[in-house]
């Protein structure tokens, strides 16, 4: 079941990041020659941090497909991950780092997607900050619980 989560996950990647850029590159056409990009967000989605010029906007599609992609050239160009000494089941242990790997790609995705979509906005003056204003706090969360998640399983699985 675990491989089959992590292809799921690996699969679901690829979806967001590829249409998250596609969609970027559709967005950065309304994008004024002079815009201030926000490039960093803190914890209520304020913007930390800008870039000036609209190329900058560009950093939100590489960011997408890089993470739709990092799974399958991770596995072109990667060796085998050592496991822990406590580690009596290699192969689960890897099962699991990869669905934990994979959820974390996802919610990481989801967020790069909301930003591309909401950035533009907020240059335009839209909006302020990204919104809702828990986004980045549910971002958080939601990777603490991956891990937290993951350890588990992992202790559970391959010891």
């Amino acid at each position: 079941m675990g491989v089959q989560l992590s292809s799921l996950l690996n699969g679901a990647n690829a979806i967001v990041g590829i249409g998250s850029a596609l969609r970027a590159l559709q967005l950065f056409r309304q994008l004024p020659p002079g815009a201030v990009v926000p490039v960093k967000f803190g914890f209520w989605g304020e913007v930390m941090n800008s870039w000036d010029g609209r190329l900058a906007y560009l950093v939100y599609p590489c960011i997408s497909l890089s993470i739709a992609f990092a799974p399958a050239i991770t596995r072109l160009t990667s060796r085998e991950p050592k496991a822990p000494n406590w580690v009596r089941d290699a192969q689960a242990f890897g099962t699991v780092m990869d669905c934990v790997t994979g959820g974390a790609l996802l919610a990481t995705g989801a967020l790069i997607a909301a930003c591309t979509e909401q950035v533009p906005k907020i240059v335009n003056r839209e909006q302020d900050a990204l919104k809702p204003e828990w986004l980045t706090k549910a971002y958080l969360a939601t990777l603490g619980g991956l891990y937290v998640t993951g350890y588990i399983w992992a202790r559970r699985a391959a010891s």
